[in-house]
């Protein structure tokens, strides 16, 4: 898997990840969004930063900083295979940093890292409309022994993926992809309290190009985080 599709898949599953017995898309969105802490929570929550490690294909280890500020600023740091690679805009430049050279940051990444900063600082699943995502109902399925209702999620570039959501708590706990090259599933292995938020913490996905593993390994809500940060480097 090419490093940037590689750090594309990672944005939606975290952003995703941030977001039963009903009978519709809607319905079931909204006891996930309850699950995890309430609207009001997502509401009031006005920066976040993430610590995340990794490995791909077993042996390739990864690790990742991450800071979201309300209403625009995201900036992703990532490091793998000895490369280091910054994803930042302060909402309205959006600019990127490989070996050290500073350009533009391409649409395709611009529009997810977009994607991401709605979905981790709005509940996750709470503006779907206004970023482009449609969802479809699609009923009930067990997967890996837990029985889910199913929603279907189609994003901006046409890319789809079916969500599951235990019907016993209404949390995501799996999601299958197409990504380009084949179809990739992911798994949450688990969820932790940080305040008034109930987070995905632990993460695998099986890509046509091996498995990928993340944790999230801290978190920190409203806390300041220096805006220097988002800003273009001269």
């Amino acid at each position: 898997m090419k490093l940037s599709r590689f750090i594309l898949v990672c944005i939606l599953v975290l952003g995703l990840a941030t977001i039963s017995l009903a009978q519709t898309a809607d319905a079931v969105i909204q006891r996930a969004i309850n699950a995890m802490g309430g609207q009001a929570a997502f509401d009031n929550l006005n920066s976040m930063s993430l610590t995340i490690s990794g490995t791909m294909m077993e042996t390739m280890e990864m690790s990742m900083k991450m800071w979201v500020v309300k209403p625009g600023k995201v900036r992703m740091d990532t490091n793998m295979m000895g490369i280091d690679i910054i994803q930042a805009t302060d909402g309205t430049d959006y600019w990127m940093s490989s070996g050290g050279q500073v350009t533009d940051m391409p649409e395709m990444q611009k529009q997810a890292l977009s994607m991401n900063k709605d979905m981790m600082t709005g509940g996750g699943l709470s503006n779907l409309d206004a970023m482009g995502i449609t969802t479809e109902y699609l009923g009930k399925e067990s997967a890996g022994g837990v029985e889910a209702d199913v929603v279907k999620f189609t994003y901006q570039n046409s890319t789809s993926g079916k969500w599951y959501f235990s019907t016993a708590d209404g949390l995501p706990f799996m999601a299958r992809m197409e990504i380009g090259q084949g179809e990739m599933e992911m798994r949450i292995a688990e969820y932790k309290t940080f305040g008034p938020l109930k987070m995905a913490t632990q993460f695998q996905m099986d890509t046509p190009q091996g498995a990928v593993i993340m944790k999230i390994d801290d978190v920190q809500i409203n806390q300041p985080i220096d805006a220097t940060l988002f800003t273009r480097p001269q």
